[in-house]
């Protein structure tokens, strides 16, 4: 995706050990993270395979404090081409961090947020880490956890009504944000007859009943080439 829309500038929000990061071909590329895990070994590979990313930017602290104390030093003459959101797996961080990220975003430009359609309430459990997760392993947890991410979809929808936003029902749930239409809305329903307390209150049971509604849900291949291509 980042070669088909000639991406030139990248930031990615949770970057654990690299495996997005790194082999994604953008000369000039972002990461934050509170604490890195990417191995040398790996981080020479990608180098090696794509020289480009010996020159890649590191940002080792929380997302609030890059967007607090660097971004603006960064971002002031390089708007975002493509932003890849994967940090903290709550509803209220997330949100924040999309909504950090909008003013760095090119017109053009593509915002990608993971965990936006978990498939089971243990993948949905909301909590303030894995590790709390981990702890109190809920019914059918098996390692995997998007937490209330999901969220996300359905406020932006309410309070920023200009943005295109959908979802692409694969590896958790894509949501794809951008300030400029990429699908006609008349390919989903994008009614909104709610409010930010009833957000607030949903829980997975809401998201099972109202998926399709709640999210844009997209997985027509041709609608997506559609979008990406123009």
């Amino acid at each position: 995706m980042a070669k088909q829309l000639k991406v030139k500038h990248y930031l990615e929000i949770g970057v654990k050990g690299g495996k997005t990061f790194l082999p994604i071909r953008v000369r000039n590329k972002y990461a934050v993270d509170p604490v890195f895990r990417i191995k040398n070994s790996y981080k020479r590979k990608q180098i090696f395979k794509y020289p480009f990313n010996l020159f890649a930017q590191y940002y080792e602290c929380t997302s609030d404090e890059f967007f607090a104390k660097q971004a603006d030093n960064i971002f002031s003459k390089k708007f975002l081409d493509m932003a890849f959101i994967d940090g903290l797996h709550t509803f209220k961080q997330s949100y924040q961090d999309i909504i950090n990220t909008l003013p760095y975003l090119k017109t053009s430009g593509i915002m990608i947020v993971h965990d936006c359609s978990p498939h089971s309430s243990a993948a949905a459990y909301p909590a303030s880490s894995i590790a709390e997760v981990k702890q109190i392993n809920p019914p059918g947890f098996d390692g995997l956890w998007s937490g209330d991410v999901w969220k996300v979809v359905p406020k932006l929808k309410l309070n920023y009504p200009e943005l295109s936003i959908f979802v692409i029902d694969q590896d958790s749930g894509l949501a794809i944000i951008s300030k400029k239409p990429l699908i006609s809305k008349n390919k989903y329903n994008d009614s909104v007859n709610y409010s930010d307390e009833d957000i607030d209150n949903w829980d997975y049971s809401y998201l099972e009943n109202n998926r399709h509604v709640l999210l844009n849900i997209i997985n027509d291949e041709q609608e997506l080439i559609k979008a990406f291509s123009n």
